[in-house]
């Protein structure tokens, strides 16, 4: 038998996942798919560069909330299958529900980044970022952390697929910088 833990689990985040779905209108946004593909087709819009790049921006993003809506739907209802096979086998191959545990906690991990990205998402969030970091007094040492912390921005920005560019840096006497000024 299922555990009814796992159950209420499932059943929780089906009913958020679909919840969700809903709010964000399907049918709305695949219309708004729709208008945008044939302003793509115009010509006029492709002798304009950076109107083209807007509307092929707007596009993937909008394909992206329903490709992932529809990734997430279709593991919840191979989550399903596995349950009535896990019955099916008498309640024996452990490994299907592990195999469920593992689905849920990938779609309830993605769900809650997905859902903290919305939250904290306005309207200049697509703009570029200036980072200027300063040593200050502190000598050495201080120039040493304002290294490190130039190290980890510009890390932590790659590794979010973001460009950066080193608009300034003033090295140390010894070491690390004195300062450093970025564009993310």
């Amino acid at each position: 038998m299922i555990d009814i833990e796992l159950k209420q689990q499932y059943s929780q985040l089906k009913g958020e996942v679909e919840k969700l779905y809903n709010h964000i209108e399907p049918k709305k946004i695949e219309s708004e798919i729709e208008k945008l593909e044939n302003k793509l087709q115009q010509k006029e819009v492709w002798e304009n560069q950076e109107l083209s790049l807007k509307i092929s921006q707007e596009l993937k993003e909008q394909k992206d909330l329903i490709g992932l809506f529809g990734v997430w739907l279709q593991n919840l209802a191979d989550i399903e299958v596995i349950f009535e096979l896990y019955e099916e086998t008498d309640n024996e191959d452990e490994d299907l529900l592990k195999e469920a545990k593992k689905n849920l906690k990938q779609i309830s991990d993605e769900l809650s980044a997905w859902k903290l990205e919305k939250t904290l998402s306005g309207e200049y969030d697509k703009n570029s970022a200036i980072i200027t970091i300063n040593a200050g007094a502190g000598g050495t040492d201080a120039q040493d952390w304002a290294s490190m912390l130039l190290r980890m921005y510009l890390r932590w920005a790659e590794k979010r697929n973001w460009t950066t560019d080193l608009i300034e840096k003033s090295d140390g006497e010894e070491a690390g910088i004195k300062s450093a000024t970025i564009k993310v």
